[in-house]
């Protein structure tokens, strides 16, 4: 989804071993600083805090999914104006589905805008995370699985939880693409009823 200011990762680099500030390097076989204590403690909590966005990922995939189910209705409702503009219907008819349409636009414009509150949201929060570091439009894990043992189960499945952003983040473009195909036949309609008007 594009959004000004927002540019969310394309992809995660593989094998997602590089460490750009030199988290954890020393690896489990060298005795920890204080610093690197705290450092850890705070990348484990953040890992628990990426493994809490399960549930919100899963609620952004159903809301994408209603408002591509809503998309494609609207679309309908449009094939309909336009099968009853060629039949030369009365106005009344063409006037009902006009109303129908209206709502079923304004209930397409209310779901997208929950979708993306809800998709910056989980954004903000992925970007904020220490597990991963954002370069290029490219995002990768910010220490080595298997630097400490505490971190070998958290991070693999932190990293999973972007895989699947990642993929719902596609999903979603292709969301954007039909909105702005369908609103923009539906603008024309608008433009062409108002100044037939």
């Amino acid at each position: 989804m594009e959004v000004p200011g927002q540019q969310p990762p394309a992809e995660l680099s593989e094998p997602a071993l590089e460490t750009p500030h030199g988290l954890l390097n020393g690896g489990p076989s060298q005795p920890a600083s204080p610093q690197e204590d705290s450092l850890l403690a705070d990348i484990l909590h953040h890992c628990d805090l990426t493994l809490r966005l399960v549930t919100q990922v899963s609620d952004w995939k159903e809301k994408d999914a209603q408002t591509k189910r809503e998309l494609r209705r609207l679309k309908q409702l449009d094939s309909y104006m336009d099968e009853a503009r060629w039949a030369g219907d009365d106005d009344m008819p063409v006037l009902m589905l006009r109303v129908v349409w209206v709502s079923q636009k304004h209930t397409v414009l209310k779901l997208m805008v929950e979708e993306l509150k809800m998709s910056l949201g989980i954004w903000s929060q992925l970007n904020e995370c220490m597990v991963f570091f954002n370069r290029d439009n490219k995002w990768a894990l910010a220490v080595a699985p298997d630097s400490d043992e505490r971190l070998k189960a958290k991070i693999p499945n932190a990293a999973t939880v972007l895989h699947n952003c990642m993929n719902q983040l596609h999903s979603v473009k292709h969301t954007w693409k039909m909105y702005h195909n369908v609103f923009e036949k539906c603008d024309r309609h608008t433009t062409h009823d108002t100044g037939s008007g």
